[in-house]
């Protein structure tokens, strides 16, 4: 895939992480094999759904998470959450929930967490727990040429995702130009196929897009505030279990501060520079 050498991303091959241990096991390598008996957690008498379990809702979002490898998935999130739960003594419990689906399924108790590198918006935390910062997601603009503005879309036809934050702020610098796409999939084969000249999407979404085509990381504009400021990710967790969200964000604090967090990112492809969140805050 070309890339906009001036201001591109740099989207990383992926490396071969050494993860640090944490707790009673290593970060981010974890598969169905049962908690060993003197496994002690770093935080005593966590509630989930199932005592021992940690339900995980799962679906296929590249390089996030995939619903197929070790455990019966993969991604970033993937050995995040692995991570998280041999910390915890906690045995993984994939479900399969959509896209679509993921958050409304902890919002609705069917699991207790869901993969995908979640905004951290104010909406959402009033019916969610959400946990800190995970890693930042910024704007690619992924096209047939090099951009280096947001004034040089004006004109052509614009696709992003449904329910991105980044749509509202297209919609309104862009009125009638922006189409907007139910998931990434989608997206990118309209790009495939012409129907749209250019697909605005986060940078954890590259993945999705073929060789041949430019991603492009343009100039910040103030109209579009996720491209000053980028989205900090998160996960949900249910609002009725706060303890469960304030331990998750407990162990991103020791995997930012070990910066394991870099070695996963990179892992993935994504740039290390993600991994810079800041304070938390909300969009």
């Amino acid at each position: 895939m070309k890339r906009n050498k001036s201001r591109g991303l740099a989207i990383l091959a992926g490396l071969s992480a050494g993860i640090m241990l944490v707790g009673c096991a290593s970060g981010g390598e974890s598969d169905d094999a049962a908690v060993p008996d003197d496994c002690t957690p770093v935080h005593e008498g966590l509630s989930t759904l199932t005592e021992g379990e940690l339900a995980v809702g799962i679906s296929d979002m590249p390089p996030l998470v995939m619903t197929e490898g070790e455990g019966g998935f993969d991604g970033l999130d993937a050995d995040i959450i692995k991570g998280f739960a041999e910390a915890e003594c906690l045995v993984i419990e994939p479900v399969n929930v959509g896209a679509t689906a993921a958050v409304t399924s902890v919002e609705q108790g069917r699991v207790d967490t869901s993969l995908g590198g979640w905004s951290r918006t104010e909406e959402r935390d009033q019916i969610l727990s959400l946990s800190g910062p995970m890693y930042l997601d910024g704007i690619i603009v992924v096209g047939d040429q090099e951009y280096s503005t947001f004034d040089e879309l004006d004109g052509l036809n614009i696709g992003v995702v449904q329910g991105y934050v980044v749509q509202g702020e297209l919609e309104a610098a862009f009125p009638g130009q922006v189409q907007s796409y139910p998931e990434a999939t989608l997206l990118s084969e309209d790009l495939k196929t012409g129907r749209i000249d250019v697909a605005v999407d986060v940078s954890s979404s590259v993945a999705y897009y073929d060789e041949g085509l430019v991603v492009n990381v343009l100039e910040p504009d103030e109209r579009l505030q996720t491209t000053v400021n980028p989205i900090q990710t998160a996960l949900p967790f249910n609002k009725e279990n706060p303890d469960l969200a304030d331990a998750f964000s407990a162990y991103l604090e020791t995997i930012h501060e070990s910066g394991e967090i870099v070695e996963l990112l990179e892992k993935w492809g994504i740039d290390a520079s993600m991994a810079d969140v800041g304070e938390p805050r909300f969009v």
